[in-house]
């Protein structure tokens, strides 16, 4: 199942007013003016009621931002947790000052059936089908890095046609099945490895210590000015960040108050660094 879309809602409100509009345009009552002072008078009265409506539904929401108050408990992998929910988490506290988000961080998948969890942000290639509900952030795609002491020393490889004469860094665990890290072994399974790890942000601080050529999340590179972006490779499968909630769950105040802030948010964080760094972070 997935979140419906405040477009979707918007579209739903437009029809009902438009439907109205029609209405009163085409069967006005027996004292209405007729022909062009008829429209005018419908729409300056049009304006001041949608005006006094959009006020009310204004106030409204201010008046739960106040009020909303209790525990959020959001989990997510580190590289994910440091790089998208603490920075939000700013903002969303200035919204909701009442709401404790309570952030759960690591490499193991937290059971959200089971309410270990509200609300969990994953990286995955796909979705095991389950009765929980989630919503598509953005695409996530990977690049081949290294970091520039390392290019300055043994260049840059420009393709996969390289990564043979080049040290990899690569990963171990599950870690070593992720797409673009299995990809690199196919690639060059003669080439020297330096260094592997089983988890990411430390596979990521391997490469910037220059230890050899690896992988990261192009979304991460904005603030990266040590690591340079090698290629991109074309593959058939590349992860994508989620967002996953109990069907439950998803229409209770804190957790809607998160979902519809976060999506937006992370909508805006990518573009922004797209334009940091390069339209190539962008997908």
């Amino acid at each position: 199942a997935h979140f419906g879309s405040r477009e979707e809602l918007q579209i739903s409100v437009i029809r009902e007013y438009h439907a109205r509009f029609e209405e009163e345009i085409f069967v006005p009552s027996m004292d209405e003016p007729r022909g062009l002072p008829r429209l005018r008078s419908l729409f300056q009265r049009w304006v001041k009621r949608v005006s006094v409506e959009v006020d009310g539904v204004m106030r409204q929401a201010q008046a739960l931002t106040r009020e909303l108050s209790g525990v959020l408990r959001v989990t997510s992998v580190d590289l994910v947790a440091d790089n998208l929910v603490i920075p939000a988490l700013t903002e969303f506290r200035t919204l909701y000052p009442g709401v404790a988000v309570e952030l759960i961080a690591g490499r193991e998948l937290l059971d959200i059936a089971g309410g270990e969890a509200d609300v969990a942000i994953r990286s995955a290639t796909t979705l095991e089908d389950s009765d929980l509900v989630s919503r598509k952030l953005l695409d996530l795609p990977f690049g081949v890095v290294c970091s520039r002491a390392y290019a300055a020393e043994h260049g840059v490889p420009a393709g996969p046609q390289d990564l043979a004469s080049h040290r990899l860094v690569g990963g171990t665990g599950a870690l070593a099945q992720m797409p673009i890290l299995a990809w690199m072994r196919e690639q060059a399974p003669l080439a020297e490895v330096a260094c592997r790890s089983n988890h990411l942000g430390n596979l990521i601080s391997a490469v910037r210590s220059g230890l050899g050529v690896g992988a990261a999340p192009l979304i991460d590179l904005y603030d990266e000015p040590d690591l340079i972006l090698a290629f991109v490779p074309d593959l058939p499968r590349q992860p994508e960040l989620w967002l996953i909630t109990r069907s439950d769950l998803r229409s209770a105040p804190i957790v809607r108050a998160f979902l519809d802030f976060i999506i937006p948010y992370t909508t805006r964080l990518a573009r922004s660094r797209a334009l940091a760094r390069g339209p190539e972070i962008l997908t």
